[in-house]
């Protein structure tokens, strides 16, 4: 299909982009990869980053430096068995890396249908699933990138804002979100299949939700000094 709308998903690590692809999943119409391209997304191979990827050939192609992210993982052995079987049907064809947000303003000069989703959470959240998912890493280091991530989103906004969805992470698995504009967005409409897939993937972030946090006063401390909440509020202003 020449007519293919083009799904980028990004936004700071540990923000729930992982959750949000596999959430879109869930529609008929929708074939999202998760980390598909994240090698080719390096400085040094960002002129291979073109449409061609997307074709069904060559998005099940998993050469060596793609990504780490392959279907002999029992993780995402089910994500590309499901993605094969619709990938000719499918209107919405992608893939979900954070750090797409930085290239933003170059993906939409090459992709002549690209729509860009984009999942911001507050910096503590960030942290603590920082602190609590990669050990040995300072939890302070999400201050950089969760700034990086604002601003650059600011940046891309001011020329591509039409084809920019912003989401918050609190709004998105409060357990009553409303997708209908996000799925108007890549133009398509709801399906019972995705909102079946809404209340498994919500349920699950809940109860994540309710698990103690791990940072302790003075990493608190250190995170909301330097984080820059005025990126932030001027961000999340444009969420749905």
């Amino acid at each position: 299909m020449s007519d293919r709308t083009y799904l980028f998903i990004g936004g700071c690590s540990r923000s729930g982009t992982s959750a949000l692809a596999r959430q879109l999943n869930w529609h008929p119409k929708i074939v999202c990869g998760e980390e598909r391209y994240k090698g080719i997304l390096r400085r040094t191979r960002f002129a291979e980053f073109t449409p061609s990827l997307f074709e069904e050939e060559r998005f099940f192609d998993f050469r060596p430096d793609d990504t780490d992210h392959t279907p002999d993982k029992s993780q995402y052995s089910g994500l590309y068995r499901k993605a094969k079987l619709r990938f000719a049907s499918a209107e919405v064809v992608g893939d979900k890396v954070p750090a797409y947000a930085y290239d933003i303003r170059e993906l939409n000069r090459r992709f002549s249908d690209a729509r860009f989703i984009l999942i911001f959470r507050d910096v503590l959240g960030v942290a603590n699933s920082y602190k609590r998912n990669w050990a040995g890493r300072d939890p302070r280091d999400a201050i950089m990138m969760w700034n990086r991530v604002l601003e650059a989103t600011l940046l891309a906004m001011e020329s591509v804002a039409s084809n920019i969805f912003i989401v918050r992470y609190e709004a998105l698995y409060s357990g009553s979100y409303d997708f209908t504009p996000m799925l108007a967005h890549l133009g398509l409409e709801d399906d019972p299949a995705f909102a079946r897939g809404y209340a498994v993937t919500s349920e699950k972030s809940v109860e994540f939700a309710k698990r103690a946090p791990l940072l302790d006063a003075e990493e608190v401390r250190d995170i909301t000094a330097a984080a820059r909440y005025d990126l932030y509020d001027k961000v999340v202003k444009f969420a749905r």
